[in-house]
């Protein structure tokens, strides 16, 4: 049974990744500590959305349904009502939920109840990523046509963004910012393109493996979800990288983030659990930042001397954590 409530503290808030391939759904708190929430029900989750409520849907992409959990983590079958291997969800400001049905080639609009209805399909081909912007418009990553269309609140749709310059490639989550930029995950470029509102690119992130699902926190972190990779970055308002988590947190294959209202990760901190081998870490600006390393995430952290980014650190086992501090 999938539980959300029972390892809740008092005001805690929570970021939840869908975890693909270990069938899995996994809960971290601000500092990068994972919990496991497991069910049978899981089939290969894609996309997650919470409600008003608090309560977690999750679509199950190989299930072709969605699920939705309860804060006593209760599971019913949302709908499954049209749904060909759905990725991500979105809520709108009316409580209606959106899933981007990857096969179907739709986007499948549903009600409070489940009942489900095609809210567009004309400019729609192998969706994955959707996301609200201010306005209630809806915009929809095509993956295999390199493009994102806009559309209304009627599902009039236009198209927003091409792939021009290489500046979409394989596209795949997306977030807007307080400023009502619009953020891509290109899955097979390795890079976070950023457009504004007159859709000029820019490449704002780079070098993933994969990026996959996006999400901004309450501080306005960008956290990018690397399914290739079995990570999370949180990159902060200064677009510096940081690795929230990683496969030592039992995390595979992850795509799509949903995280509550006040969720937010400590500014210029990165925890990292790294598996047994070296690990590289980005961390910043070395004359901004101080490496320190710890036996536990809310252990005694100690500076590591003479450390500069990228960092390669000796094999130092699975129970190992590094943060990056603000030396001022």
């Amino acid at each position: 049974m999938l539980s959300l409530c029972s390892i809740c503290g008092a005001g805690a808030q929570y970021l939840f990744v869908a975890s693909y391939t270990s069938n899995t759904v996994e809960k971290f708190d601000a500092s990068g500590n994972a919990t496991v929430l497991s069910s049978l029900v899981l089939n290969r989750p894609s996309g997650l959305a919470l409600d008003g409520a608090g309560n977690l849907y999750v679509a199950n992409y190989s299930g072709n349904n969605i699920l939705k959990f309860d804060t006593n983590g209760n599971e019913t079958n949302f709908a499954s009502s049209g749904l060909v291997n759905p990725y991500s969800l979105a809520f709108d400001h009316a409580g209606n939920l959106y899933a981007a049905n990857y096969n179907g080639n739709t986007i499948e609009k549903f009600d409070s109840h489940g009942t489900g209805t095609v809210f567009a399909s004309v400019g729609v081909k192998n969706p994955t990523g959707i996301a609200f912007d201010s306005a209630s418009n809806l915009y929809v990553a095509n993956f295999s046509l390199n493009t994102i269309e806009k559309f209304d609140s009627g599902g009039h749709g236009t198209l927003f963004a091409t792939n021009t310059n290489g500046s979409l490639s394989g596209p795949f989550g997306l977030a807007f910012d307080q400023q009502s930029n619009l953020y891509v995950a290109n899955y097979s470029a390795g890079t976070i393109e950023k457009f504004d509102t007159k859709t000029n690119a820019s490449v704002y992130a780079s070098s993933l493996s994969g990026p996959t699902g996006l999400l901004f926190d309450a501080g306005s972190n960008l956290f990018a979800a690397s399914f290739s990779g079995d990570g999370v970055t949180d990159i902060d308002v200064t677009g510096h990288p940081y690795a929230f988590a990683n496969s030592a947190s039992s995390l595979y294959g992850p795509l799509f983030m949903a995280a509550q209202p006040g969720f937010v990760s400590p500014p210029g901190v990165l925890f990292i659990r790294p598996s047994a081998g070296s690990v590289v870490l980005h961390w910043g600006t070395p004359l901004s930042f101080i490496l320190q390393t710890a036996p536990a995430a809310n252990g005694t952290y100690s500076n590591v001397p003479n450390a500069t980014s990228p960092y390669t650190n000796a094999i130092q086992g699975s129970n190992t954590f590094f943060r990056a501090v603000p030396s001022g």
